[in-house]
């Protein structure tokens, strides 16, 4: 099973699921398919349009292999699209709201099997974020979805938040007053419910918005008090 797509050459990606027998293949089709039907419907900047979609099932031993590939618009060369590794604060903030606003896209149009992480997501050179869609071996284990693939998560590794595993982690992050108490209870909520994130938004920027600018303080202040030495 691939947990992410495979890129086959500048727009064309692969990836598959295996799947135990016919009947639950069958309906892995049916509920897939109309999932990428709804994506290419969708009209927003922040994903990458697909000019073509093909699925195919193949026996393998006792299980069922569905293998899928997609092919998106590509406007311009590829070699404008990169993933993302190391960005600028100014990048960093252009995926932020580019992605929650098409978050709450999806959640308007009730799809809520949208795995948030980075091997999904591309950078363009104007700084504008491109998601591709779940790919089939993904989205059959969505079901399993936890904090770690959710857009809280994707929110605190993409600003290199400090990602808290269990309480004694975020009173760690509470006494080096990283966060405030409240912004803690916040989050660990948030963590629970992408649609207590995109519910909460509002708030949830700010808390961002005051971090970067904690983050802007500090490294400018370590800068000024160094310059002289």
């Amino acid at each position: 099973m691939d947990s992410s797509w495979n890129q086959l050459n500048d727009n064309c990606f692969a990836s598959k699921a295996i799947i135990n027998n016919q009947n639950q293949a069958e309906l892995f089709l049916g509920k897939y398919s109309q999932y990428i039907d709804t994506w290419r419907s969708i009209n927003h900047p922040a994903l990458l349009h697909l000019e073509d979609f093909t699925i195919k099932t193949a026996q393998q031993e006792k299980n069922i292999v569905c293998s899928a590939n997609i092919q998106f618009i590509s406007l311009d060369h590829y070699q404008n699209y990169k993933k993302i590794k190391n960005m600028y604060l100014v990048e960093k903030l252009f995926v932020f709201f580019q992605t929650i606003d098409l978050a709450k896209e999806l959640k308007r149009l009730n799809i809520d099997n949208q795995l948030w992480n980075f091997s999904c997501l591309y950078l363009h050179s104007s700084n504008n974020c491109k998601w591709l869609p779940v790919s089939p071996g993904a989205w059959n284990e969505s079901n399993l979805k936890t904090f770690t693939n959710s857009i809280v998560s994707f929110a605190l590794a993409l600003f290199d938040i400090p990602f808290p595993k269990g309480i004694h982690e975020w009173n760690e992050l509470e006494r080096q007053l990283f966060f405030p108490k409240e912004w803690s209870l916040l989050f660990q909520d948030a963590l629970q419910s992408d649609g207590y994130f995109v519910n909460h938004i509002d708030t949830v920027i700010h808390i961002i918005r005051f971090v970067l600018f904690q983050s802007w303080i500090y490294t400018n202040s370590v800068k000024f008090s160094m310059r002289d030495r």
